[in-house]
């Protein structure tokens, strides 16, 4: 069982826009601030007979010279301070995903009975949907952004982590070790295919719905992202939307097995496409530009892309999306 040594950004943590914007880009709000900025520029006078110089008689006292006084200085309405270059690599769009409304069909009530999040206010907008349509390569860059910001490291997850967190299984492992279970009782009771159990619906989360899992009934397809945590079903580790709503870009390069995988969780990167000298990853322009894990599913995959185990997708680093976004972690990364 690989240990908890990570902690995840909060308790809602498909990453939104509103976050994308507070943290990394110029908003349109801070703009608006620009307005109220006092910017004084040094004001020409009229020139006057006592500008040019006079040739003094220095026999005679000379009267002293007035103090000159201070101009009156103009109130400070407004400061703007602009936010630090937190560039590291890539060029982030301030809003790069497709569905930019608010959420249809996710009315006041609708919410209200579904999640009572304080930052919902009286409405669920656009802010409150995961970002989508973002590459791998922006996804870390997000990442690098936050960490030069905040002063802590964050980054993508593994995919080793990425299941554990979906899982979220409190239980030790090792009870088996201790007679307390069987390997197949483990198995039984804990390797669910989701974290909430062994079926899931169109109640319990975002996907194509009207593909039925198992024996359950059809459900709603809503063709659309919905707001993160919409359907209050958090897992034992407090997280949201693990199953559906969009894929989750992962470190690891995509491999068809587990054969020759690490064992302690860290990501599983090829020679070819990661220098672990600088940390450096191939830019876009590589031709051996490798494919990427996501994980979790989406709002348009059917329920068996949905499954904690899932990972038969694979996608370029560059591929832009709209079934793909990202989580991030807090914490150093594996060696």
């Amino acid at each position: 069982m690989i240990e908890p040594l990570i902690h995840f950004l909060g308790t809602e943590l498909e990453l939104n826009a509103e976050e994308v914007a507070d943290l990394l880009w110029l908003t349109l709000e801070r703009q608006k601030r620009t307005k109220n900025i006092v910017v004084t520029e040094p004001q020409e006078t009229p020139e006057t007979e006592s500008d040019h110089p006079t040739f003094a008689d220095e026999s005679k006292p000379q009267p002293e010279s007035p103090p000159t006084p201070t101009p009156p200085q103009p109130s400070q309405v407004g400061i703007y301070t602009r936010p630090p270059d937190l560039k590291v690599n890539e060029d982030l769009k301030p809003e790069p995903s497709r569905f930019t409304d608010n959420p249809e069909n996710f009315t006041i009530a609708n919410t209200r009975s579904k999640l009572d999040l304080p930052s919902y206010g009286d409405n669920p907008t656009r802010w409150h949907r995961p970002v989508e349509q973002v590459n791998w390569y922006q996804a870390k860059e997000f990442c690098d952004r936050l960490s030069k910001l905040t002063g802590k490291p964050y980054r993508l997850p593994t995919e080793a982590e990425w299941e554990y967190a979906c899982r979220a299984v409190i239980t030790d492992h090792s009870s088996v070790t201790t007679q307390e279970l069987t390997l197949a009782e483990w198995n039984q009771n804990y390797q669910q295919p989701f974290h909430f159990g062994k079926t899931i619906t169109g109640d319990l989360a975002n996907y194509r719905a009207s593909f039925p899992y198992a024996d359950e009934p059809p459900g709603e397809y809503r063709s659309q992202t919905t707001p993160v945590g919409y359907f209050k079903v958090a897992n034992a580790f407090g997280l949201y939307d693990m199953h559906g709503n969009v894929w989750e870009w992962c470190q690891d390069d995509f491999h068809n097995n587990y054969h020759g995988a690490p064992t302690d969780g860290s990501a599983w990167l090829d020679p070819q496409n990661y220098n672990p000298d600088n940390q450096s990853y191939l830019d876009e322009s590589s031709k051996n530009n490798s494919n990427k894990v996501i994980r979790g599913g989406s709002w348009d995959f059917n329920p068996l892309r949905c499954r904690c185990a899932s990972r038969n997708l694979d996608v370029a680093r560059v591929n832009y999306l709209n079934v793909v976004g990202f989580r991030v972690v807090s914490g150093p990364p594996r060696t």
